[in-house]
C-alpha cells in the first residue's frame, strides 16, 4: 500500500536517485543551476521526511484517489494493480492545489519554521 510507497521513497538509496532526478532535470532550467543542485543537496532529504508522510498518508491517499474500500484485503493485488495505484499517486502529487498546500505546509510548521532563519526558509 501507500505505507510502502512512503518507506520506499524515504530509503537513502531512494532518496538519492531522487536527488539525482532533481539535480539533472530540474536544475538546468534555473538561472543558478549550480545554486540549485547545492540547495537540492543541502535541504532534499529533510524536505522529503517532512512532506512524504503528511502528503503521503494512506487515509489521505485513499480518500483522494475514492478508492476506499475498492478492492477486498481478501482479493491479492496485481502488478497493474500496483502500476496504476502508483502512476496514480504520481498524478496527486503534480496537481496545482496540491503543490501549493504542500508549499504551504513547508512555509510553515512542516519545515521553516524549525529551521535557523525561517524567513529565509519561507
Amino acid at each position: 500500500g501507500v505505507g510502502k510507497l512512503v518507506d520506499n521513497l524515504l530509503l537513502d538509496e531512494s532518496l538519492d536517485l531522487q536527488l539525482l532526478l532533481l539535480n539533472n532535470l530540474l536544475c538546468p532550467m534555473t538561472e543558478d543551476p549550480a545554486g540549485c543542485v547545492t540547495g537540492f543537496n543541502n535541504q532534499w532529504k529533510a524536505v522529503a521526511r517532512a512532506v512524504y508522510p503528511v502528503f503521503l498518508d494512506g487515509a489521505k491517499v485513499c480518500v483522494d484517489l475514492g478508492a476506499c474500500g475498492a478492492k477486498s484485503f481478501l482479493s491479492e493485488e496485481t502488478c497493474d494493480d500496483c502500476t496504476a495505484g502508483v502512476n496514480a499517486i504520481a498524478g496527486l502529487a503534480v496537481m496545482r492545489e496540491n503543490v501549493l498546500e504542500v508549499i504551504e505546509y513547508l512555509k510553515g510548521d512542516g519545515y521553516c519554521a524549525g529551521s535557523a532563519d525561517p524567513a529565509y526558509c519561507q
